[in-house]
C-alpha cells in the first residue's frame, strides 16, 4: 500500500514565467500623475522549479522521476495606480488570474513501508517488479494580489511586484501498481487533493513602454507554492 502522507511534489515547487502582454491604462484626470486603473493580459513560456523534495512526494532519490513542464501561461488581471509619488516612486495594486501550463509527472515509486524517508533509500524488496508506476498531469493556476511600486524613466515605466496568492491545480494522477496489466486511477482522495487550494507568495518585475495608451511590456514571475499535504494512490 501506498499511504496518505505522500504529498504532490508540485505544492513544493515553484513556477518561473517570462511574460508579454499589453496594458490599457485609464487616467480618470487630465494631469500626468492622476490615479489610473488599468487592465492588463499576457501569454508566457512556463518553467517548473526543478528543486525537487526528497521525501514525501510521489518521486524518491532512489528511483526515476521526470518531469516536464509545457503549454503557454497566461494572465489577466486588473489594478489601480496611485497619484501619490514618493521619491519618484507610485504604487499600485493590482489582481491577476494566471494559468501556469501543464506539467507530466512520470516516476516510479516503492511503498512507504519499503522505503526509509529519513536516508532516501529502500529498505527491501526493491526490484523492478515491486515499484508502483506514477503518471501524473496538471495544471497550476492562481489568483492572486500584489503590491506593485512603479519608477518611471522616460518613456520607460519600471515595476516590481509582490503579494499573495490562492493556488490550485485541475488534474489526475493514475498508478500501475506491481503485476498489473494498466494504469489505474488513484481515485476520489487524489482527485480532491490534486484540487485543492493552497497558499503562494508571487513575486515579480519588468517594464512597461508606456508612451501609448495601449503599453506593451514584458516581466518575470515567479510563484513559490507551500505545500498543502495533499494524497496520493493507496
Amino acid at each position: 500500500m501506498v499511504s496518505r502522507n505522500r504529498q504532490m511534489a508540485t505544492w513544493k515547487w515553484g513556477f518561473l514565467g517570462f511574460f508579454l502582454g499589453v496594458m490599457l491604462v485609464l487616467a480618470w484626470a487630465k494631469p500626468a500623475r492622476a490615479s489610473e486603473f488599468y487592465l492588463f493580459g499576457s501569454a508566457g513560456i512556463p518553467q517548473q522549479d526543478a528543486r525537487m523534495p526528497d521525501k514525501d512526494t510521489f518521486c524518491e532519490k532512489i528511483l526515476p522521476c521526470n518531469t516536464q513542464t509545457n503549454g503557454t501561461a497566461w494572465q489577466l488581471g486588473a489594478g489601480w495606480k496611485f497619484k501619490d509619488e514618493w521619491h519618484g516612486i507610485r504604487l499600485a495594486v493590482q489582481g491577476a488570474y494566471t494559468d501556469w501550463g501543464r506539467t507530466n509527472l512520470q516516476s516510479l515509486i516503492v511503498p512507504d513501508s519499503h522505503y526509509n524517508f529519513s536516508t532516501g533509500k529502500c529498505i527491501y524488496d526493491c526490484d523492478k517488479d515491486d515499484q508502483i508506476a506514477i503518471n501524473a498531469h496538471w495544471r497550476i493556476k492562481s489568483f492572486g494580489v500584489t503590491a506593485v511600486p512603479n519608477y518611471q524613466y522616460k518613456d520607460f515605466n519600471f515595476f516590481a511586484e509582490a503579494g499573495l496568492a490562492a493556488v490550485w491545480t485541475d488534474g489526475q494522477v493514475y498508478a500501475k501498481f506491481p503485476n498489473a496489466s494498466a494504469y489505474v486511477s488513484c481515485g476520489h482522495d487524489c482527485e480532491d487533493g490534486a484540487s485543492a487550494t493552497s497558499l503562494g507568495i508571487p513575486v515579480g518585475a519588468g517594464f512597461t513602454y508606456t508612451r501609448f495608451k495601449v503599453q506593451p511590456f514584458f516581466k518575470f514571475n515567479h510563484l513559490q507554492i507551500f505545500n498543502n499535504g495533499n494524497s496520493a494512490p493507496q
